[in-house]
């Protein structure tokens, strides 16, 4: 199943979107763009695997700058995605997730419409 939609980061400088959330039974691929205030646009793209205790899925990731040279345009982080609830059966899908870049994290939550 597909969804896209915008998610609200708390207490942050930027703003994200999934372009794309595809749940399997065992991971969850996204494609992720966003805009910071001070690095610009960005994309990610990435698979989050199933935690072993079901809690949810996990991913390392890097975030990818649009006004940056190669070699400067890139900032690595974890994707922690708490909850991906499908709702509507199956029409739309709760989000509930953190951006993590050790020491810092920034919760996001959503709902996602059915692509």
């Amino acid at each position: 199943m597909r969804f896209s939609g915008e998610v609200e980061v708390e207490d942050s400088e930027f703003e994200m979107a999934f372009k794309e959330l595809i749940v399997r039974s065992g991971e969850v691929g996204f494609r992720l763009r966003g805009y910071d205030l001070d690095w610009g646009v960005f994309h990610v793209s990435g698979t989050a695997t199933k935690l072993p205790e079901g809690e949810g899925f996990s991913a390392e990731a890097v975030a990818e700058y649009e006004r940056y040279p190669p070699g400067n345009d890139r900032t690595e982080f974890s994707l922690l995605l708490e909850k991906v609830e499908l709702l509507d059966d199956g029409q739309a899908c709760r989000v509930v997730g953190a951006w993590i870049e050790r020491p810092d994290r920034w919760p996001f939550s959503g709902t996602l419409d059915r692509a």
